[in-house]
């Protein structure tokens, strides 16, 4: 019986930890698609519209994408229209990408 009450008491302070960081998964997926953005335009701007960089920095906006969605589940605040939109943001994204990949 102790033992239940003390992963209920831990699972709780992990809880308040992330709750009371401000944005903990925020930044790492704005550097991702900085660094995303960065790799579009160089790569588009250097090897012209098809390369391989590209659909890397597609995969680097989807992990961004990903976090996000992480962060807003674990503190709570995702709404179900949010995460059905999301959801269908990376079914059409990685349709998109397999689209691509067959046609090549």
């Amino acid at each position: 019986m102790i033992f239940g009450k003390m992963s209920l008491w831990r699972s709780d302070i992990t809880m308040k930890i992330l709750k009371n960081r401000i944005k903990p998964l925020f930044i790492p997926a704005l550097l991702l698609w900085v660094t995303a953005g960065i790799i579009h335009f160089v790569s588009t701007l250097y090897y012209g519209v098809y390369n391989d960089y590209r659909s890397m920095a597609y995969i680097l906006i989807f992990i961004g994408l990903f976090l996000i969605l992480i962060e807003r589940y674990l503190l709570e605040k995702a709404t179900k229209k949010e995460l059905i939109g999301l959801g269908l943001t990376f079914l059409l994204s990685i349709l998109s990408l397999l689209w691509v990949i067959y046609f090549l």
